[in-house]
């Protein structure tokens, strides 16, 4: 049978202490190195919460700050430069939809006005094409009595109100062209 002071099985006091000794050390480096990675952290969120305060300027950063968020700091960056880009091409793609819808608006009332003017002038809705007749349905159900004959007096306001309609909306200043303005002052 072997010795089992000599196989390390029996520890002398001293032996112990060193352990317990070594096992605290380790203890103690271990909560000091959460501390500072918990210290560090806080320094991170302080800096990103002041960045973001200063609406993403980074030269609003103290040196030290800069250097906490390291890496962060790029990654907001891109982050935000992205965003910016994006929300610029879903502006300038709205502000082309509008543009679009109305001239279409515009050409479709001046074919309205055209329409009506003809049928006033002719007085006979057959003469219309299919395509007039679907771009004036509404004001022809205005303008006409139950028996299908066209009342003129009707059919003169009917007339008057999109000429008033066509006039207020050539002449108002709409939503397109006021963007348009900004992005010529902004640059």
């Amino acid at each position: 049978m072997s010795n089992a002071k000599e196989a390390g099985l029996l520890d002398t006091p001293q032996k112990s202490e060193n352990i317990f000794d070594n096992i605290l050390v380790k203890q103690n480096n271990s909560i000091s190195s959460q501390k500072n990675n918990q210290e560090d952290e806080l320094k991170k969120q302080q800096a990103l919460m002041k960045l973001l305060q200063a609406n993403g300027n980074a030269s609003k950063l103290t040196a030290e700050e800069r250097a906490v968020l390291g890496s962060e700091l790029q990654k907001y960056k891109k982050s935000t430069d992205e965003l910016s880009t994006s929300l610029s091409k879903a502006l300038d793609k709205k502000i082309e939809v509008d543009i679009i819808n109305k001239q279409e608006d515009k050409t479709k009332q001046k074919e309205k006005l055209k329409t009506l003017e003809k049928l006033q002038k002719e007085q006979d809705p057959t003469q219309l094409t299919k395509q007039e007749k679907e771009l004036i349905q509404t004001e022809l159900t205005k303008v006409t009595d139950e028996n299908g004959d066209i009342k003129e007096d009707k059919l003169q306001e009917v007339i008057k109100a999109t000429k008033t309609t066509k006039t207020y909306d050539e002449n108002k200043i709409d939503n397109s062209k006021m963007v348009g303005r900004y992005y010529e002052v902004k640059g």
